[in-house]
């Protein structure tokens, strides 16, 4: 019984100290650019035209490659009109 409890807190702070790691192991650059991808996937599912311009320079391009389809191309102004269109 002392085995399982003491095996039980030790896998409890190993989690603890697992996540804590983690964490801590993002620079304040890599926090700003998850916090900026973030941002432009709650304008994607939110279907806001402005909150994906808020993350995109002005003059952004997204482009895009299908199978063996041709690179196709929009300016970031026409995937925000599309994306709030939907």
């Amino acid at each position: 019984m002392v085995y399982s409890v003491h095996n039980h807190h030790m896998m409890r702070i190993c989690g603890v100290l697992l996540v804590a790691f983690t964490l801590s192991a993002q620079t304040a650059d890599e926090k700003d650019a998850i916090a900026v991808a973030q941002k432009a996937f709650d304008g994607i599912a939110a279907h806001d035209a402005g909150m994906l311009r808020a993350v995109m320079l002005p003059d952004a391009r997204i482009y895009s490659a299908a199978d063996a389809a041709a690179v196709t191309g929009l300016s970031g102004e026409d995937l925000a009109n599309r994306i709030a269109s939907t």
